[in-house]
């Protein structure tokens, strides 16, 4: 919660909306705290930002402006007075450098940096050099803001051998820095800005990783040939016939063969189905998932004939099938796959596809189909699938794992390996979204590759596309591989969809399609239930959690008091809980309701790291923030 209260209150001083910083600061546990603390991405404080908004206007247009930077220094701004962005600029020194004269008023602080580096994950002090030197799940606290930062190394894993770097050096250095942030704290003597002096020679900044990468899947028989040579020697011998005329009984096999004798119980059916839906919310088969999220932008003037899909998934080769189904339906797709799930292929592989697209009408349209994957056996465990040929379980998504060991056992490596450049970069990218100090499970880590994958994508279309000319749709999630046989109908009838996101955007305007996806995936499975063969408890189990939720969001108690399951655990598909929902609409005695059966909804969070205050005060509805701050709510 504290992480989305600073990012809203950078919106809020950005548009100058005082009455909602206002909100914001009311309901905050440790408001001046989160003020002082605020940063935008280029790790301006808000006075910063504020003053940086009043230099464009011109003289009589800054009232705003000016109500704003009275607020904050009400509001404990006036404390973040020199701190520096990754510039080097502070209020004083910018203000000098516009003109202002006395811009700012306030009391005196130390000199900090407020610009958080690039990944606190990087650095020595963070990291021991051995796994004897601190325990799997602690790690040491973070270093004063006055001692000394180890040096850095570029992605090729070269350290910087000058003693001295400015910070125009960095910001113009072709190679990415790994860690930006420690050659680019500077000190500001007066209105001087002063070089930095990094210290290389301390000490080597990141351990050598032991782990080895668990991705991708044997195609080989080399096991299986070892007790049967002469099975694959035999011309003509397909692998799958080998499969089904050797005497060897597969794991994968043995596996089929319990679920096609009906040894997992409807009971075990219902569990898994609780499990999937209570770790990726609203879920569905992912045959299920294409046909009605097609359905969608069938109407929405997305069609094989007018677009062009643009699929990033994982190299695995259990995650090809979606793919495909969705080549049957659509046509042949542009692949800017890569390992992950990532979109490695950036600005220019995005203009190479969307110069394939078709021209209806002067409008080009792409579809953009981006997820991650994880496995999730009939027993429960996570991050393993059966695949045909091994003797045991395997990884899936295997890159992600690797990098959940390397943080379970402190031993993280993310400067660039010239011969594993995809890994080094996914590593990169989700350390900047990972909190210091805190070890994800392996669900947990998984969105956050969903979440980087989905800001990656945003980012990289925003600045490939021509609005006037275009239109697109970002449709994001999580393959889910699940159990395999014939209690799963359909040829890949084990493989599920956590829908995330599915935004279209046209001329510059974002439209949410998920309710007209829910909707529509909500009628199949009132009136059918192909497809949903999982004893249809994840069907009917949906179905139910819908109808409360909904309840929640038209204030209907009386539905919800006789509901038969618990409401603390129905959440949407980014893990709203019930009050959520509540705060969001208004609908004051549900939320009473729901706070003096399940207090601890109060400090729920959602995917974003919202609360329901946090909801609440967004939407404005104060009577319903008053109710959750005074239950304990808010960061």
């Amino acid at each position: 919660g504290g992480e989305r209260l600073r990012e809203q209150l950078v919106l809020a001083v950005e548009e100058c909306d005082v009455e909602r910083f206002r909100r914001l600061f009311k309901y905050a546990r440790s408001g001046r705290d989160a003020v002082a603390e605020a940063t935008d991405t280029d790790g301006r404080s808000l006075m910063l930002i504020c003053l940086s908004l009043r230099s464009t206007l011109r003289e009589g247009e800054d009232r705003e402006c000016e109500a704003m930077h009275q607020e904050l220094l009400k509001c404990g701004g006036g404390e973040c007075l020199t701190d520096i962005d990754c510039y080097g600029n502070s209020v004083a020194t910018e203000a000098n450098r516009r003109g202002f004269s006395s811009p700012v008023h306030g009391p005196k602080s130390p000199m900090r940096s407020n610009w958080r580096a690039r990944s606190k994950w990087q650095s020595q002090a963070h990291f021991p050099q051995s796994a004897e030197a601190c325990s799997p799940l602690t790690y040491p606290k973070e270093p004063p803001l006055d001692q000394p930062i180890p040096g850095v190394m570029d992605l090729e894993g070269i350290e910087t051998s000058s003693e001295h770097v400015s910070l125009s050096t960095v910001h113009s250095e072709p190679r990415m820095i790994v860690d930006m942030a420690a050659a680019t704290m500077a000190q500001i003597n007066g209105q001087e800005q002063i070089i930095q002096k990094v210290n290389t020679s301390q000490q080597q900044l990141l351990t050598e990783s032991t782990a080895h990468s668990t991705m991708g899947a044997a195609t080989s028989c080399d096991e299986l040939s070892k007790q049967e040579p002469s099975a694959l020697e035999h011309k003509g011998l397909t692998r799958k016939k080998f499969l089904e005329t050797s005497k060897v009984k597969t794991a994968f096999k043995q596996h089929c063969d319990e679920v096609n004798d009906r040894k997992v119980t409807v009971e075990g059916l219902s569990r898994y189905a609780e499990l999937l839906e209570s770790h990726f919310p609203r879920a569905v088969p992912d045959s299920l998932f294409i046909k009605h999220m097609s359905d969608v932008l069938f109407k929405h003037g997305f069609t094989p004939e007018t677009s062009i899909n643009l699929v990033s998934t994982c190299r695995d080769e259990i995650c090809r099938p979606f793919t495909d189904q969705l080549d049957r339906l659509w046509g042949s797709s542009f692949n800017v796959s890569s390992l992950g799930g990532f979109c490695f292929c950036g600005r220019t592989g995005f203009k190479a596809a969307m110069a394939h697209a078709p021209v209806v009408d002067g409008i080009e349209r792409y579809v953009f189909w981006v997820a991650p994957h994880i496995g999730l056996t009939l027993e429960g465990e996570f991050g393993k699938v059966y695949r045909p040929g091994r003797p045991a379980p395997s990884s899936a998504c295997g890159a992600v794992i690797l990098l959940h060991n390397e943080l379970k056992t402190a031993r993280l490596k993310v400067t660039m390996d010239p011969i594993d450049m995809e890994q080094s970069v996914l590593k990169q990218l989700l350390v900047d979204n990972i909190p210091y100090g805190h070890v994800p499970t392996l669900v947990e880590l998984t969105y956050k590759v969903y979440e980087t994958i989905l800001k990656e994508v945003q980012m990289i279309a925003e600045a490939s596309v021509d609005p006037s000319k275009c239109e697109y749709v970002i449709v994001a999630g999580v393959q889910v591989h699940g159990p395999l046989g014939q209690s799963f109908q359909g040829p890949q009838g084990h493989d599920f969809f956590w829908p995330g996101q599915m935004i279209k955007i046209s001329g510059g305007v974002k439209t949410d399609l998920y309710e007209e996806y829910a909707a529509s995936v909500a009628a199949s499975i009132s009136s059918e239930s192909q497809g949903w063969d999982l004893s249809s408890a994840l069907a009917s189990l949906q179905l139910q959690r819908r109808k409360i939720r909904l309840a929640a969001m038209t204030g209907n108690v009386a539905e919800l008091r006789c509901a038969g399951i618990n409401l603390e655990s129905v959440v949407d598909h980014h893990r709203r809980s019930l009050l959520h929902v509540a705060a969001a609409h208004g609908q004051l005695e549900v939320a009473q309701l729901l706070v003096k059966l399940h207090p601890g909804l109060v400090g729920a969070l959602d995917l974003a790291g919202m609360s329901a205050l946090d909801c609440a005060v967004e939407a404005g509805h104060e009577g319903l923030a008053d109710l959750l701050a005074a239950a304990g709510g808010g960061p």
